[in-house]
This record gives structure tokens, sequence and C-alpha cells, in this order.
């Protein structure tokens, strides 16, 4: 029987950890400041059409433009201040709270090399590459990673939430790499995980 690709990223006993979801109502709450958040900036930055508010129709941003708004909302994480300094949505005082962290998001370019019911492995390849450990936000998010076969390439922004690490939104942009790759992938993970191990908080 040939290994799968997952079956070569060892974790210790340690780096595995007891690892959980996060509290659910605390990932809605965090789920529902990222849209206002991007919306927000898509307001500001006239990416596409305005999503925010009863009047907008649903399903009326595409998945470029949404790339878009959110490229430009996490690869300057610092707006996330501005947005809290506003409050142009009149969020509560513990919602802003659990806004500031956004701040520390890092936005790239990352390859997911493996999947278990309690943490993703997400590497990216950018000159600060590193190695994280992931937890979705909700049950929906751990079957899109149970459901796939890694590694795949995503685009995306990891969050710090609660000492752990989330993301915002998965969406796939390369499945399948070849041989090549994949063991070219694997070699940067073993460097990587070698030389700074792997990250479970974003400081």
């Amino acid at each position: 029987m040939t290994d799968s690709f997952e079956d070569h990223i060892y974790l210790s006993d340690e780096q595995v950890g007891l690892m959980s979801h996060i509290h659910e109502p605390t990932a809605r709450r965090l789920c529902n400041i990222l849209e206002h958040y991007i919306g927000w900036i898509n307001r500001i930055d006239k990416i596409g059409p305005d999503f925010i508010g009863p009047a907008c129709p649903e399903n009326q941003v595409d998945v470029e433009q949404f790339t878009q708004m959110r490229r430009a909302a996490f690869s300057r994480p610092e707006r996330i201040l501005d947005f809290i300094r506003e409050n142009p949505f009149s969020l509560s005082d513990d919602d802003l709270v659990l806004a500031e962290p956004v701040s520390r998001s890092i936005w790239d370019k990352f390859w997911i090399v493996k999947s278990t019911k309690k943490f993703a492995i997400f590497m990216n390849e950018s000159p600060n590459a590193r190695i994280y450990k992931v937890i979705p936000l909700s049950d929906q998010g751990e079957r899109n990673l149970l459901s796939v076969p890694l590694p795949l390439a995503t685009e995306l922004a990891l969050i710090p939430i609660q000492g752990k690490i989330t993301y915002d939104l998965l969406i796939i942009i390369m499945i399948k790499p070849s041989t090549i790759l994949k063991k070219q992938i694997l070699s940067n993970y073993n460097l990587l995980k070698e030389k700074y191990g792997i990250i479970s908080s974003i400081t």
C-alpha cells in the first residue's frame, strides 16, 4: 500500500497537544466581525458591490472580488485598528476586544499539508515562511479540510484568537500538485520544522 503525502508529515505527541474547536459563540462573533470589517474595507477601497446591510442582495459578490477584498483587509491587517476606532457598525465593546488581534493576522499563500479532526498544518513559502497549527472556526471548516487530498494550496489569512490560530476562509487555488512539487513541499516542511518548530499562536 502506498503511503499518502500526509503519512510523511510527522508530529510528536507534544506538537499534537490537546487542541479543540474555537468555542462556537466566539467563532460566530469573530465571523460577524470579519464580515463587517471586510465590508468596511470594500466600501473604502471600492473593490466590488456593497454586501453589508439588509438592502444588499445575496450572492452578488463573486469569488475573485471577495478574494480582493480579503487581500486588502488582511495584507495590511493594521487597518483593523482604524475599524475599531471608528466602529462604523456599532459593535459591542466585547466584539471590539475580540477584533484587536486581527491586527496580527498573516495573509499569504499557504500549503495545507496535514489535517486531523483537531487541527490542520499550514505552511507558507514567503521569505518569512513558517509552519502553523491551525484550528477551523467550525465543524464545516473541519469537514472541508478532511474531504480533500493533501497537499493543497490556498490564499487566506491566519488569525490569532484566544491563544490559538484560525483562518478567515478556505478557497482552494491548487490541488493535485506534481510528484516533484510534493517532494519540494515535504523538503521545505522538514527544513522549517527543524529550524523553527510548529507555531500554535501568533503574538
